[in-house]
């Protein structure tokens, strides 16, 4: 469900790392609006989970939460890795990390969507 929020807000899921979502919008094609665009498919991905949560229930299963940082920046993006080994289309950089960061601050201020400004 939230990859397909995700691409259908013309963003790129790089990874998925255990229970997160690393996801990129304008790279590798441009996007028009792309910070627009991720603030959106945050947005969508929030009110998916009532519904969502609710299929869980109904199941047995324990209601999911999200937290979501979005940070916009410029990054290096590109195939990452090594020729011998493993090899992946990827962005890294400190906008990346802050996102990563504003997630984490989610937590502490009880919000499911921090935006840098």
């Amino acid at each position: 469900v939230m990859t397909r929020i995700i691409e259908s807000f013309e963003g790129v899921v790089g990874e998925i790392l255990g229970d997160g979502i690393l996801a990129f919008w304008n790279t590798p094609d441009d996007v028009f609006s792309h910070p627009a665009k991720a603030c959106a498919a945050a947005l969508s991905q929030q009110q998916a989970l009532g519904p969502l949560n609710e299929e869980f229930q109904k199941l047995g299963l324990p209601p999911l939460a999200i937290r979501i940082g979005i940070h916009t920046g410029e990054v290096l993006t590109g195939n990452i890795g090594c020729l011998s080994g493993k090899m992946k289309f990827g962005c890294m950089g400190d906008p990346v990390n802050l996102a990563s960061r504003l997630e984490g601050l989610c937590k502490t201020y009880g919000v499911g969507v921090l935006c840098s400004q």
